[in-house]
């Protein structure tokens, strides 16, 4: 016998409805949808959809966002298409995985050796 599951297909319907992650978003103010999205340039819109129906502004919000989708595909497009990527200086004569705080170490261990020596140093505030 098989078992229902406790949500209905109307909610299961909803949590598929979703934009991707940052091309827009819905408020609910008053008594209609709020859609909230960048265009191209990065211009942030503020927007009354105009609708109390959740499924109708989701899908005016993606109709505004797409132009904004389809420049961030074509951009990824164009550096795909630029060639291989290009390595660092660094990374070329095999510095690439060396730690640089060593200097940072011995500045600790000297200030370490003077608190224990019991050399007083003028600290904040100008207290001894």
């Amino acid at each position: 016998m098989q078992s229902h599951s406790s949500s209905s297909s109307k909610e299961k319907n909803k949590e598929k409805l979703k934009l991707p992650y940052r091309l827009g978003s819905m408020d609910w103010h008053g008594q209609v949808w709020w859609i909230n999205y960048r265009d191209p340039d990065g211009t942030v819109h503020w927007e009354n959809s105009g609708e109390q129906d959740a499924d109708r502004a989701l899908r005016l919000l993606a109709k505004r966002s797409l132009p904004r989708a389809i420049a961030a595909v074509d951009a990824l497009r164009e550096i795909i298409a630029s060639g291989p990527p290009q390595t660092p200086a660094n990374e070329s004569n095999g510095e690439a995985g060396k730690r640089r705080s060593a200097g940072r170490r011995v500045r600790r261990k000297a200030a370490a050796a003077d608190r224990t020596a019991g050399s007083k140093t003028q600290g904040k505030g100008g207290r001894q």
